[in-house]
């Protein structure tokens, strides 16, 4: 491959080339002038805190004990380089010569010189050097008049640049420049006689476009708002503001929007706006700050372009505190930055922004507070409170029935539970027939507790519909595909969701998962080890690996996962699915007394506490250590206490050896699925 290095590129990067390498060979007989010497500092700080990926500007001053201003205008009067673009550049060197030397792979090494995004990694290495770092690897230099393989040009210590090689290149270019600037100047010349004979129609042309924003741009991050009252106890409020924002904006379709679980990480993030944007993709962030006291809040918001940093709108609000106030400059936000976008609402959609869901200042107070309670008891009072406060509010409804699913908190049986669930529901969607919190809940109750598939496809068509750019319940749309077994059209709507929003660790797992029901065990395990590396310390992550490894017999790596992060954790504070897959894992390693260890404490825990999947997990257990008769012994116990879990026996890979056994065959028909 023939590589040709511009001269300005040269310019740019020859001082930190030298930099860098005169700490190698600083043996030389060569007096070093007192820059170069703060120079060589700056880079050894630097090089000791390359892993470390919050190591900035503020950290380089305080190791260097100057300011920030001081190190700026003594960088500047050397090279004209502000520190970030140092810090990043000699990350990028590094980085290139382990990719040169083959000591790991492009993502490995992302990480290994302070990148925490492959990603932004990825497209700060070609444009620094003009290729990504897959293709280093590739990568041969030839010299263009002998025509035969040479090796890596040595570095100098010097702060002049080699200049027997760039001279013929410095040529070469001036002659490219001449070219393309007289090229301009020929479609300079057209253009203005295409002024001269159609400037009506350019004039109209012009004024579109410039109203026009690329479909490509529609997309924006609502970076979590500041709490600014100094009291971490109203982080409710501001944090609620930006859900409901978030909201809004799920409602507008054609909008790229991550989820509150992506944006969440960037809460105190040191990252400059420009960088967080290319870290979710996306090419509008919309910042803000929130402050209250005595009857007054205030709101400051921000629509801030992620490639200039350029604002492109803000509003200073200063209302009263009533619930009117709080909800209006919510839907005003949200308005303006779809306004601001350039995009077309529909009117109801429009009208939908603007409805307030409850005119009660202290009942909405309670519906927000209620997820920040201490218990889940307490929260259940808030919200009985909000509705008997305002009995027509739908969303409270909505809110308490989801919590009544998954957080039972009481003695109440199935049928019980069934029938408060049913009811909340019933009063939400006849209040509301456009809550999107209650249709979601109501194809996830429909999901579990019934495996009522065909309600829960229409349910969630009903959400899609209310709510197009919402990502935040597409593991249901995922999941109820799985259970129809139309793995193909799951594993699209995977890479969908995927391609939307790299930034959350859900979305990893479930398109490593997709892979696996698919029949892409490599893709699967590659998908899962991105992840891996990606959200370190991110249980969910383990989980999904742990079952991914155990699934694809990959039977080794699984029980070191296990070892590395729950060895000698109690089995009662480990989830039913890691004991069951580890379990597996540790049985056909040939390790039979750890795995009847952790069996044994499935087989322990009380199904009368919480609604879970224990006997399935058990019975997963029995069917992989081919003990068939048990299996179907616990997943009968299974079906009798209805465990919600038992939509994917028809078709998961660890219960097939079961097809075809007449009691299983019965199973499956009671539960409706044949």
């Amino acid at each position: 491959m023939n590589l040709f290095v511009p001269n300005r590129f040269i310019l740019h990067y020859s001082l930190i080339f030298n930099i860098v390498s005169s700490l190698k060979y600083s043996a030389m007989n060569q007096t070093l002038s007192m820059d170069q010497v703060f120079l060589n500092k700056i880079t050894a700080i630097i090089e000791a805190n390359l892993e470390n990926e919050k190591f900035g500007v503020e950290e380089l001053s305080h190791e260097l004990g100057m300011s920030r201003s001081n190190i700026n205008r003594k960088l500047r009067s050397l090279q004209k380089n502000s520190i970030s673009q140092l810090i990043q550049e000699i990350r990028l060197h590094r980085a290139m010569e382990m990719l040169q030397q083959k000591v790991a792979t492009a993502s490995e090494v992302a990480f290994r010189v302070g990148f925490s995004s492959p990603t932004y990694f990825n497209k700060c290495f070609r444009d620094f050097y003009g290729l990504p770092p897959g293709e280093v690897k590739k990568l041969e230099e030839f010299d263009r008049e002998k025509g035969r393989q040479m090796a890596t040009p040595e570095p100098v210590i010097s702060n002049q640049i080699p200049t027997a090689r760039n001279n013929k290149r410095t040529n070469r270019n001036k002659l490219i420049l001449w070219v393309i600037f007289s090229t301009m100047a020929v479609m300079l010349l057209l253009f203005a006689l295409f002024l001269f004979f159609n400037v009506e129609i350019f004039r109209h042309s012009t004024m579109a476009n410039n109203f026009m924003i690329n479909d490509a741009e529609k997309s924006i991050a609502v970076l979590p708002f500041k709490n600014l009252s100094n009291d971490p106890s109203q982080d409710w409020f501001s944090d609620g503001i930006t859900a409901e924002i978030l909201n809004h904006l799920f409602k507008i379709g054609g909008l790229k929007v991550p989820s509150s679980s992506s944006t969440a990480r960037f809460r105190e993030s040191k990252l400059s706006l420009r960088q967080i944007a290319h870290e979710l993709n996306v090419s509008y962030v919309l910042v803000g700050s929130v402050s209250r006291s005595n009857d007054q809040i205030r709101v400051n918001a921000e629509l801030v372009k992620g490639k200039t940093e350029a604002v492109m709108w803000s509003e200073d609000y200063k209302r009263g505190i009533t619930v009117a106030d709080i909800l209006d400059i919510q839907s005003d936000i949200a308005l303006q930055v779809v306004d601001n976008l350039k995009m077309v609402v529909k009117p109801e959609v429009k009208n939908r922004i603007k409805a307030r869901p409850t005119e009660n200042t202290e009942a909405y107070t309670l519906y927000q507070q209620a997820d920040y309670s201490e218990s889940h008891q307490q929260g259940m009072q808030m919200l009985e409170k909000a509705v008997v406060l305002d009995p027509d509010f739908a969303d409270a409804y909505a809110k308490m029935a989801l919590w009544r699913m998954f957080f039972r908190g009481d003695s109440i049986n199935r049928e019980q539970l069934v029938e408060k669930v049913e009811k909340l529901l019933n009063k939400a969607l006849q209040l509301d027939k456009n809550s999107i919190k209650a249709h979601a809940t109501l194809a996830e109750f429909r999901m579990w507790f019934y495996w009522d598939l065909k309600t829960v496809e229409k349910e969630l068509q009903i959400f899609r519909q209310l709510s197009p750019s919402n990502t935040d319940n597409y593991d249901s749309f995922i999941q109820c595909l799985w259970n129809l077994e139309r793995f193909n059209e799951a594993h699209k709507l995977c890479k969908d969701y995927f391609n939307r929003d790299q930034s959350s660790s859900d979305k990893w797992c479930f398109l490593a998962l997709s892979y696996h029901y698919i029949g892409e065990p490599e893709k699967a395990s590659e998908t899962i080890e991105t992840a891996l590396r990606l959200f370190r310390n991110d249980q969910y992550v383990y989980e999904k690996a742990l079952e991914i490894y155990t699934e694809t017999v990959q039977y080794e790596k699984a029980t070191e996962l296990f070892e590395k992060n729950y060895k000698g954790m109690e089995t009662s504070k480990l989830s039913d699915r890691n004991i069951s897959n580890a379990a597996i894992s540790y049985f056909k390693t040939g390790y039979k007394s750890e795995a009847t260890v952790l069996l044994n404490g499935l087989l322990s825990i009380n199904k009368s506490i919480d609604i879970n999947d224990t006997y399935i997990f058990i019975a997963k257990v029995y069917v992989a250590t081919g003990e068939y008769e048990k299996a179907i012994h616990y997943l009968e116990k299974a079906y009798s206490i209805r465990e919600p879990g038992l939509t994917i026996i028809t078709w998961h890979p660890a219960f097939q050896p079961l097809h075809g056994d007449p009691r299983f065959e019965d199973l499956l028909v009671r539960i409706g699925f044949k």
